[in-house]
């Protein structure tokens, strides 16, 4: 359509065609490395993260599990949508009516004839198909033309809706749209009969190695298939339609009880007598589904509805539920009996490359194409960002990713809400740097900034100052303009260099209560804040369970293995008086994360022993690790994550009690040592950890 526009400009109205969002924001690939993340740092393995975050969707489209529940919801609609044997309830309508006319032609006629006429029609067979037999074997002399008609249409019809049930959208509905309401596929059996057959012998060549013509087929019988307004691109472009089609009309079948499946057959075989055309159909759908064997479909004994369908919407109905089977399978579902069984490609990530985002907008609507698409650029995306390497199957992590994941942690602990409480309570904390989504200033910058504190000689940095207004304002509008806790000084000390050890705890307790992440998270931050803002400083995180091991930075996110029990805090402890060793005038600075009491320990042959309730000599152990760190100058922070807000404790609160709870033995014998105890709640865990390292290193 065009329409005139001032200056004689001209207007095109074109077709609308579904297709991505114009005004969409584009992928946000750190937000998609940042949900896969969090699923690495629970433990899983990058392909079973990458699969969960497919499930909860990305970017604020539906995930695969919102996508299922559409797909169930829009099959469960279109099982109600009719009754599968509605063509036999149909006919036997029309046929009784066609009766009905006839009886009452026979009744203004007094002769004995007329009276055995009626008596025949009155005994017919409740069966549609045997009843149309009897009528046709022996032609009846019919006395009313109206009722002779009806019967002529009634098969008529009866072939049609055959016709199309098996050849379906887009050949013979879309034939009988451009050619009127009847047209040649409704008109002229014989022709639908000469191209099934032409079509099933082309198949049937091609199936055994001989050249096909399919110029030549096309030439002759292209009018089927206007679909293709040139040709199409090969025979199996031809045969795909038709292949799902067949399939549907047989699973159509066999959703019927045998009775009625056989009321059916025979119908069709009265309706499709002349020039062979039922033989011809069968012949193509044999070939059809030798050719695609994979497309044949379970019973759909489900289908249960009030309308009353015609055959070919009845395949259409068959065909829709079949669909959405695909793509629900596709997606990874896994229900069961009515639904779509098995599992679906989400078991090897790469499942969406099976999923057709138009066949997902056909079936449940635009958004649904639109989340097709972004899902399936997730896995591509991060690959082409650097940050997925190895197979499709079990992809990985590369370094690039590691060192993103560990400065958006960093960039999380420093702006989040829960970030900046456990910063700021206790009066910890107070060379704390904001994380900004580049590297940290180098130790010694000239523009590394510090809080600036009353009485201090050092200038105050107006850019940082104004930052952290910004950042703090953002998170509470409500707050001033400007707080002193926003000013930023330049920093100009000297700084002493720290050994700095931090110990997880990644036992079996710690994965139960949600803590296995944040721990590892928090241990990923730690090591980026020292390796971009505190290089001189030596760093180690050690996990431990049963017992305990280094950990890289890429450890961290390694899968966790086998869950294990115990809490083997004097092998941790050992390992950080070794580390120590290694770094002799460095001062030393443990943080230890733990959620409960040592109950292991290494025994005398160097094997964990563990045992529950705790035995004394796990306790006296761990005391004597503490006792000779506490000998090499370090004092440790305890961080008890998962009891709540952060609260602290020194030597002399052990006694009454910590927020609230009875100290406990590996608590007071922190404290009586010098050390700190910090409960945090497992939201906190990150910020307490690095507010931790931070506030016991030492400045000169």
């Amino acid at each position: 359509m065009t329409g005139g526009a001032t200056g004689g400009d001209r207007v095109r109205y074109l077709r609308y065609r579904p297709g991505p969002d114009p005004l969409a924001p584009p992928f946000d690939t750190a937000g998609a490395l940042r949900g896969l993340g969090r699923g690495v740092f629970a433990g899983k393995r990058p392909h079973q993260a990458l699969r969960d975050l497919l499930r909860q969707g990305v970017q604020g489209t539906a995930g695969t599990d919102e996508l299922l529940r559409q797909v169930q919801e829009r099959r469960e609609q279109v099982a109600r949508r009719g009754g599968l044997d509605g063509v036999l309830r149909r006919a036997r309508a029309e046929l009784d009516r066609a009766v009905g006319m006839e009886l009452r032609a026979l009744a203004a006629d007094p002769s004995d004839d007329a009276r055995i006429r009626e008596s025949e029609l009155a005994s017919l067979p409740h069966d549609t198909a045997a009843a149309l037999r009897h009528l046709l074997t022996e032609p009846y002399p019919w006395r009313s033309d109206e009722a002779r008609e009806a019967v002529a249409r009634l098969l008529e019809d009866v072939r049609n809706d055959f016709v199309d049930a098996r050849l379906g959208w887009p050949g013979a509905r879309r034939a009988r749209g451009v050619q009127g309401s009847r047209g040649a596929l409704a008109s002229d059996p014989a022709r639908v009969a000469a191209m099934a057959t032409a079509l099933a012998a082309l198949l049937e060549a091609d199936a055994h190695g001989e050249p096909v013509d399919l110029d030549r087929f096309m030439a002759g019988h292209g009018a089927f298939f206007p679909e293709f307004a040139e040709h199409p691109r090969d025979l199996d472009d031809l045969a795909e339609a038709l292949a799902r089609r067949s399939a549907a009309a047989r699973a159509h079948a066999s959703s019927l009880s045998p009775d009625r499946r056989a009321e059916l057959e025979g119908l069709i075989g009265e309706a499709t007598r002349e020039a062979g055309l039922a033989e011809a159909l069968d012949r193509l759908a044999d070939a059809l589904l030798r050719r695609r064997p994979d497309l044949v479909r379970e019973a759909f004994a489900e289908v249960d509805g009030a309308r009353e369908l015609g055959l070919a919407e009845a395949v259409d109905l068959i065909e829709e539920l079949a669909e959405l089977d695909e793509l629900g399978r596709a997606l990874g579902g896994g229900l069961g009996g009515g639904g779509f069984a098995g599992r679906g490609g989400l078991d090897g990530v790469d499942g969406l490359d099976g999923v057709d985002p138009a066949v997902a907008g056909r079936l449940l609507g635009p958004e649904a194409a639109e989340a097709v698409g972004r899902l399936a650029e997730v896995e591509p995306r991060l690959r082409d960002a650097g940050l997925l390497t190895g197979g499709r199957s079990r992809p990985r992590l590369t370094p690039q990713a590691v060192r993103q994941l560990g400065e958006a942690a960093l960039r999380d602990l420093a702006t989040g809400a829960e970030g900046r409480r456990a910063y700021r309570s206790g009066g910890h904390g107070r060379a704390q740097d904001r994380a900004s989504g580049r590297a940290q200033a180098q130790a010694g910058d000239p523009g590394a900034t510090v809080p600036w504190e009353p009485g201090s000689p050092a200038p105050l940095d107006a850019v940082a100052t104004v930052r952290e207004a910004v950042v703090r304002r953002a998170a509470d509008p409500g707050s001033p303009l400007l707080s002193p806790e926003d000013l930023r000084a330049v920093e100009t000390e000297e700084r002493t260099a720290a050994a700095v050890c931090l110990l997880v705890d990644l036992s079996s307790s710690m994965v139960r209560g949600g803590l296995f992440g944040p721990a590892r998270e928090a241990a990923l931050a730690l090591y980026t804040l020292v390796g971009a803002r505190y290089p001189q400083d030596a760093v180690r995180v050690v996990g431990f369970d049963e017992t305990a091991r280094p950990l890289s930075a890429a450890d961290l996110l390694e899968a966790a293995g086998p869950r294990v029990q115990g809490s083997n805090v004097q092998h941790a402890l050992l390992l950080a008086r070794e580390h120590f060793g290694r770094h002799p005038g460095r001062a030393p600075v443990v943080v230890l994360v733990t959620d409960g009491e040592p109950t292991a320990h290494i025994g005398r042959d160097g094997s964990p022993e563990f045992a529950w309730p705790p035995r004394p000599e796990t306790a006296g152990k761990t005391e004597a690790e503490l006792d000779a760190l506490a000998a090499a100058g370090a004092t440790v922070t305890l961080i008890v994550p998962g009891v709540g807000e952060a609260a602290s404790s020194s030597a002399g609160e052990a006694a009454s009690g910590l927020t609230g709870r009875t100290a406990s033995g590996l608590t007071r014998a922190v404290t009586a040592r010098g050390g700190r105890v910090v409960r945090t709640a497992g939201a906190g865990l990150g910020a307490t950890v690095i507010d931790a390292y931070r506030s016991r290193r030492p400045r000169t």
